[in-house]
């Protein structure tokens, strides 16, 4: 899964629990006696943590397989991203600055 998708899904599940949260009021007034009223945030609540504690498993899953994906294109070491003349003209020069 993508970044712009653990985005959007993230931004998705925000929304939802603030909407649900709104949906408790009319008008700025409480539609439920003050236990139910709590009652049903904790179920909000509950419902939202375990959007996030899914997300965060996606993220970390997405992460892994990058990190896999950049440690098998060798992309990881900076040398690998030189020609060859660079890293001829580096070991030229290597000796110059062991000198310094």
């Amino acid at each position: 899964m993508t970044v712009d998708k653990l985005q959007a899904q993230y931004e998705a599940a925000v929304t939802t629990r603030d909407q649900a949260l709104d949906g408790l009021k009319r008008d700025g007034q409480p539609l439920y006696v003050p236990d139910e009223e709590q009652r049903r945030k904790v179920e909000i609540d509950e419902t939202h943590r375990a959007a996030l504690a899914s997300l965060k498993a996606e993220l970390a899953s997405t992460v892994a397989a990058a990190q896999e994906q950049v440690s098998a294109s060798g992309a990881h070491d900076p040398l690998s991203r030189l020609s060859d003349s660079d890293l001829a003209r580096a070991a030229h020069r290597r000796e110059f600055l062991k000198e310094d």
